[in-house]
């Protein structure tokens, strides 16, 4: 696999402009942080056949097995007012490569991309603002490729794969290639000012559903219960409560109550 990502490097306008490999890695997140650190700059693709302690949205691991699936994280700089939209475009360039393939997703909002009801990939993107005009970003990606867990294991009913959903081995490279440039157009769209929200609610398939979604506040965790009405201009959902108040929330653990 090594050798094959060397072939990336140049083949697109904004990511993998710089390519590091590692066999095993505790975090690809933790790997672009330092790139970041070091280089003062974006544009570099940083991919692991095996993470340790993969990252999810609040600290959660994230489980893989060695070659296996795409274990990857992204550096961007970029213009401070789209960092709202990287987690958008990560989730969308997931979609559109599971669609390629004839599956069928949804987009949980706001990170996780699921199959037939089953987690089949996450993405989380964190940011670091320099100034009103720009900011470093690391946008991660993780997708179940070939992965199959035994009945033992603690995301037996939870998760999913490609393998397991079509029954056939996927080559990890081929469908980088495809989620990269998947990740170039929709990153060029928001450069360029085109709004991609309406695409990515369109996606989300919280939408009309009574929902609780648990937060962080303080360090204690708060909950708000309601159907989810709306996804607002920011990318934040709507959540209409029983004493028809709103609430605009830009994070959460969403557990769906009922449709």
């Amino acid at each position: 696999m090594k050798n094959r990502l060397e072939n990336l490097k140049g083949n697109f306008n904004s990511f993998a402009k710089e390519v590091f490999f590692v066999d095993t890695t505790d975090s690809t997140m933790t790997l672009a942080w330092d790139c970041i650190d070091k280089e003062k700059s974006g544009g570099a693709l940083i991919f692991t056949d095996y993470q340790t302690q993969g990252k999810g949205r609040y600290n959660r691991k994230w489980i893989s097995q060695p070659k296996k699936d795409l274990l990857l994280s992204l550096t961007v700089k970029c213009p401070t007012n789209i960092l709202n939209q990287l987690l958008m475009i990560a989730s969308l360039s997931v979609y559109d490569l599971l669609i390629s393939l004839d599956l069928k997703p949804q987009i949980k909002w706001p990170n996780d991309v699921l199959v037939n009801g089953k987690k089949i990939a996450g993405t989380i993107a964190e940011s670091r603002i320099i100034s009103q005009k720009f900011s470093y970003a690391v946008i991660g990606i993780g997708v179940n490729v070939n992965l199959l867990v035994d009945e033992s294991s603690p995301i037996i009913n939870t998760y999913t794969s490609i393998y397991k959903e079509k029954k056939v081995e996927y080559d990890r490279y081929e469908l980088l290639k495809l989620l990269l440039l998947n990740l170039d157009l929709y990153y060029s769209h928001i450069l360029s000012g085109k709004n991609i929200i309406p695409k990515w609610k369109d996606k989300i398939m919280n939408i009309g559903k009574n929902i609780k979604i648990s937060f962080q506040n303080n360090e204690t965790t708060n909950y708000i219960s309601g159907k989810a009405i709306d996804i607002d201009d920011e990318g934040m959902i709507v959540i209409l409560d029983e004493n028809m108040k709103q609430w605009h929330l830009s994070s959460g653990e969403v557990t769906v109550i009922s449709t």
